[in-house]
């Protein structure tokens, strides 16, 4: 369905943080919204995909990528878009 409005506030403000490179701020908010149990959609993973990969947390990318996929989301354009970006910095394209 429809994302609920907290879903859409947090999404915001993660991405928010992420513009002005607050990248821990943008990491607590995802953590928060998942212990209150409001469910990240897919645009939330796809930002924290970034945020991680930024911050070299190469197994936070894995994890949230697991993580997405085990709550029955498919990875996108936008996902694999962001996947090729962090791996691509890294030279490790496998």
């Amino acid at each position: 369905g429809h994302p609920s409005l907290s879903q859409v506030s947090y999404t915001l403000m993660i991405s928010l943080y992420c513009k002005l490179k607050l990248f821990s701020k943008a990491m607590h908010l995802f953590e928060e919204m998942k212990r209150i149990k409001i469910d990240p959609q897919m645009g939330t993973y796809n930002l924290m995909l970034s945020v991680f990969g930024k911050n070299d947390q190469i197994v936070k990318v894995e994890e949230t990528l697991e993580e997405m996929k085990s709550k029955g989301l498919t990875p996108d354009v936008a996902t694999y878009t962001t996947l090729i970006s962090v791996y691509g910095k890294r030279n490790d394209l496998e």
